[in-house]
Parts: C-alpha cells; structure tokens; sequence
C-alpha cells in the first residue's frame, strides 16, 4: 500500500434557493485558506446531473486534513461557503491510495 496522501472527500447538496454562482464565488473564496494549511495538495469541485456536489481536497497527511478541517470551521473567509451547504445532505470520508494504476 503507498500511503503519498490523503484525499477528503465531502459529497454535499446546496442549500435550497442557494444561487450556484454565488456558490462557486464562496468556494473560489476559500481557496486562499485552503491554500495556507499545512499538507494542502489541490482542491477539486464537481457537480452531477442531479445537483449533488464532491469537494475533493487532496492533502500529504490524514492529520493535516484532520487540523485543516477544525481550522476551517473557526476561518471566517470560509463562512460564506460553508454556510450555503445543507449540512444534513453531507457525507464526509477520508481515503487513501491502496494502488493506483
């Protein structure tokens, strides 16, 4: 098993009403927080058909995404994002590479 990172994978719906460019400016908006924690990789965002959104946050430890994770919650620039989530809709996990091909 190579264990070079840790993706954090958050599956999540807006909150209803929530406006997605409004959505992607706030998401754009953490990125300078993302940016300054320790271990971040590159960030990904995604959306299906069915308007269910993955964050994707690669990171070089699960402890760095574990710190950047309590950090962001008390960051006011990320505030904007978090708050136009639907919290109940979210599935968080944390994975890492078992083989890549």
């Amino acid at each position: 098993m190579s264990n070079t990172h840790t993706l954090e994978a958050a599956l999540f719906r807006l909150k209803a009403g929530t406006d997605e460019e409004a959505f992607l400016m706030a998401s754009d908006g953490t990125m300078t927080a993302l940016k300054g924690y320790s271990g971040f990789i590159r960030r990904e965002v995604l959306k299906s058909d069915d308007g269910q959104w993955l964050d994707l946050i690669y990171w070089h430890s699960l402890e760095e995404a574990m710190s950047a994770a309590e950090q962001i919650i008390s960051d006011p620039t990320c505030h904007p994002f978090l708050e136009m989530l639907d919290m109940g809709s979210i599935t968080m996990l944390h994975l890492q590479p078992v083989r890549t091909y």
